[in-house]
């Protein structure tokens, strides 16, 4: 979770400590914890066995003159035979809708009401749902029926996928958003209800592996693509303070081999629970 994120969803939890009692008819004012504490960043790991490969966190001055990235307005992804005639044609003639955002001098531009606790309270829901990637080409993927039968991506009852949604940041361009908090923290339940903040089941290891194929096919683009996708693997489970590292091989394969089979029936140990 981005450091923007937690700020406001820790607000949107802590809810009864954060808001104090109105005083006299005064409105409310919540009590905003620091979010990025370099002193208390410093005690919060153990070191690594390996020293040197024991993480630097940047200092505070640095994190709050970060530019804050902008929060778009999103729209739902369906399912096969479950989106609206016309709906991607739609989303083309949308303008770019920005929701919040500030200037470079921390002024807000756009920003949802914050005068009561629920206003809060959405505003950590908007944070949460809201995607920081963009792709145009998960377009196709998303609204191919393959993809839905290989991989058992779910669907509520009204036929829409919970985990990612559309985006559109220029005219006539629609993006698929990713890398939300909600993609992984959103859980289908048997009911059809949607949880957010729970343990996920969004199969998204079975979706990354079947993107991953897709794109690695390019003639034109799968090289670069193979170069990004093992500098994300060896990202995200590299253990480089052991000696031999077993996913250091990883820079090495191909692409079919540096994600698990896309296919649904395979069970893939990840922070989110399989489907």
């Amino acid at each position: 979770m981005k450091p923007f994120v937690a700020l406001l969803s820790c607000v949107a939890v802590w809810q009864p400590c954060l808001f104090p009692q109105e005083v006299s008819g005064r409105p409310k004012v919540p009590l905003i914890p620091t979010t990025w504490d370099h002193e208390a960043l410093e005690n919060l790991e153990l070191p690594l066995a390996s020293p040197a490969p024991s993480p630097t966190h940047v200092n505070s001055d640095y994190y709050y003159r970060l530019p804050i990235r902008p929060i778009y307005a999103t729209y739902p992804i369906y399912g096969p035979g479950r989106e609206p005639t016309g709906y991607i044609d739609w989303l083309k003639r949308q303008k770019p809708k920005i929701l919040w955002d500030y200037s470079s001098s921390g002024k807000p531009v756009h920003a949802p009401p914050l005068r009561t606790k629920e206003d809060w309270i959405n505003a950590g829901e908007m944070v949460f749902s809201s995607p920081i990637d963009w792709d145009e080409s998960a377009v196709a993927v998303v609204r191919d029926p393959t993809m839905y039968r290989k991989t058992g991506m779910h669907l509520t009852k009204d036929g829409r996928m919970p985990y990612l949604r559309y985006v559109v940041r220029r005219p006539g361009l629609v993006e698929v958003g990713s890398d939300a908090c909600a993609a992984c923290h959103t859980r289908l339940m048997q009911d059809g209800s949607v949880i957010q903040g729970a343990q996920g089941n969004n199969p998204l290891e079975r979706y990354g592996a079947y993107f991953d194929r897709l794109l690695a096919a390019d003639s034109e683009h799968g090289k670069s693509f193979l170069e990004e996708e093992r500098r994300g693997v060896l990202q995200n489970y590299a253990a480089p303070w052991i000696k031999r590292d077993p996913h250091s091989p990883e820079n090495r394969l191909a692409c079919p081999t540096t994600r698990p089979t896309a296919d649904k029936s395979s069970r893939i140990p990840a922070a989110s629970a399989p489907g």
